[in-house]
């Protein structure tokens, strides 16, 4: 494997200690993931990958002291509960907009 990205730039050492935290926990993540999303595994996937996204973006000012796990799982936490909070948003106009078409 070479130390490369994508455009062929080359890897940081950030980037590198990303990749080796994120597949220490990998699995741990997805199934926490999986229980969030009471099995959907395809819910639970997009779960971990935007948490990933995110973590990534951050991953260079996050503070030392905390723990990869415990900060890359709250992170996950997150990003289910905003995608709770727009399925609920998105019945709410569901609703409103039902309530507007039968009146």
């Amino acid at each position: 494997m070479d130390n490369t990205q994508n455009d062929g730039t080359p890897l940081g050492g950030a980037q590198t200690d990303f990749n080796k935290c994120m597949s220490d926990i990998g699995e741990r993540a997805l199934n926490v993931a999986l229980s969030l999303t009471k099995g959907d595994r395809s819910e639970a996937e997009d779960l971990v990958q935007e948490a990933t996204l995110r973590a990534r973006e951050d991953f260079a000012c996050r503070e030392q002291e905390t723990s990869f796990q415990i900060w890359f799982l709250r992170i996950l936490l997150n990003v289910f509960l905003d995608y709770c909070h727009q399925q609920t948003r998105k019945e709410k106009n569901l609703d409103a907009y039902g309530d507007a078409s039968s009146a």
